[in-house]
Parts: structure tokens; C-alpha cells; sequence
């Protein structure tokens, strides 16, 4: 202990940023050497404990008012602690809110109201993160599924402007993350053309601030509005499940990374200028908006080297869209076509029922693999891997039409939705997981030389 006690003041500090920040500040019990030093960490994270219940039944009940004050208590306390004169990440993420009286509205989605007493101590939060010239913020007060947020906490289109002759930290914000949130007007917008030096940006369950008349989410009442995202800097752009927003405009000359989730009516996403894109993530509606649509992507399918698609059957469904057949997973291959450079597709499938018809031990020679020849490709990941008669003879038609191949990587987990870890979903799953692997090893088989085939 004497030992770490002389080391120097920046190697104890970053000592304690690797544990969380509880066990950082008890160290302040070890002696008068250590008894401050967890006051300087530059990296704050404050979410929900892994003990917590992450079932659709305490989603329902919601938390209790203890919990939520306690979590509040912890993170004044640590502000008011802290030392250090800059912040390199503070991060908020944990659902600050309570169930409606109705719990569930009638498509079948959580509504949350955040508490009355705890809208000062968010204020204070934002405050504080970009006085201390945070670079990498993030506020997520959703739930751990990303559900529909009803009088949520709502964001100013200004909050960054925190004081008129104090604002550093527009200049020093590189990654912004905003999710289970209201917003009053413009935020996203204003954030890119305030904070100039901005890398990445993500906005989840995101929704404009609505008449608090209103006790439900009503999806016809709000007002739909067009985004524009204009940067000259950012990198990486995330925008999943965003309410009221028909319609999207990216001009990013360095954006690398886009991802892009929407599950509901008619979207429209004009790409003008991002030739640096190489990473991309479509998911829910947007996906089979897509699929019937490729012409879209021209702009930018050239360039792409990784894609990744979030096929939820459920919500195909849900939104009156045709079920996928047995074999009409085939027609995801079009993706690949579109793509000639693309060296890494990854498939993310959420299971509609457990009564897809399982792979057999031979493939069937009636089916049509017929594919243009891709010879760029060479990793082929499947999230959601249920070992379905559809889904082995995708993969076969893909072996047989990318000679570069290298590897199939199936992963019997169902795939996380856009939110906070629900880990209930896995243990809905764990029972299949035998069969599933049998089925991966029995498609193993049946797939060419030379390709490597992981189970995970």
C-alpha cells in the first residue's frame, strides 16, 4: 500500500478511473494520501447497476422513488466533490421515471413521467458536465428497452448555452449522446452549429415537446419535422427512433459511420454530400423501406465497406408490412449487390415466432442461389441466428457467390435493441441454445472449404 501511495497524483488517478465510481470514492478511506484523490477523476459514469431487474414487469411497475432518489444523491454528491478542471466523459444513464396510470398505451408501449423533483437535479447535471468543459456527454434517461418517453425531461434548443460569457466547452464538445428525451425546437440542429469541433452524435428515442394537455402519445397530433444535419467535422452520426421526424438531410463530408433506425411511417433520408462514408446501420421500417428502394443508397453504395442490418420481423408485422416466407430471405442478397466493396455484412435478426421451419441435413437443389459475384466480401455475421431452413440458404447463397469469404460468424443472442442492455431477452432465449448450435454446426458442414465458421 506504501508503494501506491508514492506513486504521482495523475497514475493514482488514473488507478481509480478504472473502477467504478463507488469503489473510487471509498478509496478515500485507505489513508490521507488517497483520501482525495478520487475527487479529481475526469471520467464520471453514473447508470443502473447490474443487479437491476430488467424485466417487462418491473419495466411496468417501474422504479421505486428510494432508488431513484438514492442514484440522485449519489450524483450531486460527486459533483459537488469533484476537483478536476476538466471532464473527459460524463455520462447520465439511468430512467428517472414512473409508469402513467394507464402503464401501457394502446400500441402497446411503456409511457413514462419523469418526476417533478428531480428536474432541478438535471439542470444541474448539464450545467455542471459543460462548465467543466466535458468532451464526451451523454444523457440517457430512457428506459432498457428505449421506449416511448411521455413528459420526459425536456431539453432546451440552448442548453449548451449555459452561461453568456462562459462557453468553452462549445469548443471542446466532441461526442454527444441524447436519449429518452423531449426537445423544445431545434437541439440537434443548434448542436451542430454552435459546437463546431463535434465528432459524434447520437439521439435515441428522441421526441418534440408536445402540449402537456395531452396524457398519451398521440402519433397524429404531432407535428413531423425535417432534419438537417450539416457538419464539416462530424464522424459519426446515430439516429434511432426519433419521434416526429419525417424526414432527413445529411451533408457530412467526414462522416464515417452512420446509423439509422425507424419503425414507423414514411421516411425520407437525403444523403448530399458524404463521401467518406464506409459504415452503415439500417434498421426496423427503414430497412424494408430500402430493400424496395436500393436507388437510395447510389450516392454512397459504391464506398461502403461494412453493413448492418437490423431485420425485426416483428415490427414488419406490426406495421401491416408482408411476413417473410420461408425462402424470402434470399431477397436480402440485394443488399450485398448493391455494395461491390463491401467486405462485411452483418445481419441482425429479431425471431418473429419459434415456429420457423428448421434447416434440414442436405441443401435443396430447387432453390435459385443465383447471385453477381462479390469478390470484395469476406466476413458474414449473423446476430439472432435461429438455424432456419431461410436463413441457412442465405448463407448459402452468399458462400457460393463470394469466393473471398473468409468467415461466418452465427450468434444465437437476440440482438439488442436501440436502448440500454435488457439482458431478460437472453434468458428468454437460453433454452434454444442448444438447438441452435446444433444447427450452426450442421450448416458448418454443408459450407464450403476454406471458410471459417464461429459459434458463439
Amino acid at each position: 500500500m506504501d508503494r501506491l501511495s508514492n506513486l504521482p497524483h495523475d497514475i493514482m488517478v488514473h488507478i481509480l478511473s478504472l473502477v467504478d465510481i463507488k469503489s473510487a470514492a471509498r478509496s478515500s478511506l485507505v489513508s490521507k494520501r488517497w483520501r482525495y484523490v478520487w475527487t479529481h477523476l475526469v471520467n464520471l459514469v453514473f447508470e443502473a447497476p447490474e443487479s437491476y431487474d430488467f424485466s417487462p414487469r418491473q419495466l411496468i411497475k417501474g422504479l421505486d422513488d428510494t432508488q431513484v432518489e438514492k442514484f440522485c444523491t449519489m450524483v450531486n454528491k460527486v459533483m459537488t466533490a469533484n476537483c478536476a478542471t476538466f471532464l473527459n466523459s460524463f455520462r447520465i444513464c439511468f430512467p428517472l421515471k414512473k409508469p402513467t396510470s394507464n402503464g401501457i398505451d394502446n400500441r402497446l408501449n411503456f409511457l413514462y413521467h419523469l418526476r417533478n423533483s428531480n428536474l432541478g437535479d438535471i439542470n444541474k447535471w448539464i450545467e455542471f458536465a459543460l462548465t467543466k468543459r466535458v468532451r464526451n456527454f451523454e444523457l440517457n434517461l430512457s428506459d432498457f428497452q428505449g421506449n416511448i418517453v411521455v413528459n420526459s425531461y425536456t431539453i432546451r434548443k440552448d442548453f449548451f448555452l449555459v452561461r453568456p460569457v462562459y462557453n468553452d466547452h462549445l469548443y471542446t464538445l466532441q461526442s454527444l449522446h441524447l436519449e429518452g428525451l423531449n426537445m423544445d425546437g431545434p437541439v440537434l440542429e443548434n448542436v451542430l452549429a454552435y459546437c463546431l469541433n463535434l465528432e459524434c452524435l447520437t439521439a435515441r428515442s428522441l421526441r418534440y415537446h408536445s402540449s402537456p394537455s395531452r396524457s398519451s402519445f398521440d402519433y397524429t397530433q404531432n407535428q413531423h419535422r425535417h432534419l438537417v444535419v450539416s457538419s464539416l467535422k462530424l464522424k459519426y452520426l446515430e439516429i434511432c427512433h426519433c419521434f416526429d421526424i419525417k424526414s432527413l438531410k445529411i451533408s457530412a463530408p467526414k462522416l464515417t459511420s452512420f446509423t439509422y433506425f425507424a419503425n414507423y411511417g414514411s421516411i425520407e433520408v437525403e444523403y448530399t454530400n458524404v463521401p467518406s462514408l464506409v459504415n452503415v446501420t439500417f434498421g426496423d421500417h427503414y430497412c424494408f423501406h430500402i430493400l424496395h428502394n436500393l436507388h437510395l443508397l447510389s450516392s454512397f453504395s459504391h464506398q461502403l465497406e461494412k453493413l448492418a442490418i437490423h431485420w425485426n420481423q416483428v415490427n414488419r408485422v406490426a406495421y401491416g408490412l408482408n411476413v417473410i416466407l420461408r425462402n424470402n430471405l434470399l431477397d436480402l442478397k440485394s443488399f450485398i449487390e448493391k455494395c461491390p466493396m463491401l467486405h462485411t455484412f452483418k445481419l441482425e435478426l429479431w425471431p418473429l415466432s419459434k415456429q420457423a421451419v428448421p434447416m434440414s441435413g442436405q441443401r435443396d437443389v430447387t432453390i435459385n442461389y443465383e447471385m453477381h459475384k462479390h469478390n470484395q466480401l469476406k466476413v458474414l455475421e449473423i446476430v439472432g441466428f435461429d438455424g432456419s431452413a431461410s436463413l441457412a440458404e442465405f448463407v448459402f447463397c452468399v458462400t457460393q457467390n463470394a469466393p473471398m469469404l473468409k468467415k461466418i460468424i452465427c450468434d444465437y443472442r437476440c440482438p439488442r435493441s436501440k436502448g440500454n442492455a435488457h439482458k431478460w431477452y437472453d434468458l428468454q432465449y437460453i433454452d434454444r441454445k442448444g438447438f441452435v448450435r446444433r444447427q450452426a454446426k450442421l450448416l458448418a458442414k454443408q459450407i464450403r472449404g476454406g471458410v471459417d465458421v464461429v459459434i458463439l
